[in-house]
């Protein structure tokens, strides 16, 4: 089913790799690209005619850990308001009984259907949640300098520009995109620019381990009435803190990491203020 079949139903910022500890650097407020008011990744009363909120859940890899992070995504973006029908899935892994969705098998042509039929058919007050589990990898040159980064998809990877080039032509209002793959922090600097805000998994020159940064991420998405603000609404900033600590604090407690000098931190790159942007 292409999107055009589908009925019409209704962040600390960015900054550069080098001297970042913690969070990466907020942009300027003269900087930042504002909204009148807050702006709701699903306004729930839109009506007919309003803007309606699609989603894109992808899985790389055959591991059932990742397809797990999926079924994580999918009832999260339930719990905002999203219609089961506005989803795409597209998944590695066979079916599992666990599974609250119908989901087709990774390959790029799919993945580029989906991209195109949703150009076809949003406007510039609609809302796109786009969500990458899986294993991802560095492109280089001869000398060794970065060319790109990608994601494993299927038998193919996907490259960050090429990504880029297909969501950059959808008409949005806003987008968030978030990317649970080792080195996600390069798509995150790429593409965390104009109307959409991305979040990764790890800075771009760090591994993700495990499903620490799902299991944070969704948790906290699922369980927005604990939010720090206490008005029974999660903003994408509130989501990221949290996420970030958590996925810091579970890496200095996990065994297996034997090296400790490893690490992974999270990473968001937005050119809006992410207290205005809202999840729930």
């Amino acid at each position: 089913m292409r999107w055009k079949d589908f009925p019409a139903t209704n962040p600390p910022n960015s900054g550069e790799s080098e001297g970042i500890d913690l969070y990466p650097t907020y942009l300027s407020s003269a900087g930042r690209k504002t909204f009148s008011g807050d702006c709701k990744l699903v306004e729930k009363d839109a009506g007919v005619n309003g803007p309606v909120s699609r989603a894109i859940l992808l899985n790389g890899s055959s591991e059932l850990r990742h397809h797990r992070n999926l079924n994580q995504a999918y009832r999260a973006i339930l719990k905002s308001g999203f219609y089961k029908e506005n989803v795409r899935v597209i998944s590695s892994h066979k079916p599992t009984p666990e599974d609250e969705f119908e989901c087709l098998d990774a390959d790029i042509y799919t993945l580029a259907d989906a991209l195109l039929s949703l150009k076809e058919v949003s406007s510039n007050e609609d809302r796109l949640f786009f969500y990458y589990t899986g294993h991802g990898s560095v492109r280089q040159s001869y000398d060794g300098s970065i060319t790109d980064y990608a994601f494993c998809f299927g038998n193919n990877t996907v490259s960050c520009c090429g990504l880029g080039d297909y969501i950059r032509n959808i008409n949005l209002k806003w987008g968030l995109l978030v990317f649970n793959q080792c080195y996600s922090g390069g798509f995150a600097k790429e593409l965390g620019k104009d109307n959409l805000v991305a979040v990764s998994a790890s800075r771009d020159n760090e591994m993700a381990y495990g499903s620490i940064f799902s299991d944070a991420f969704f948790d906290r998405w699922q369980k927005a009435h604990v939010d720090s603000h206490k008005d029974r609404h999660l903003s994408l900033s509130e989501l990221y803190d949290y996420t970030f600590l958590s996925v810091v604090y579970t890496m200095e407690d996990l065994e297996y990491i034997h090296d400790k000098s490893l690490s992974q931190r999270p990473w968001i790159y937005s050119e809006m203020d992410t207290s205005k942007l809202y999840v729930i």
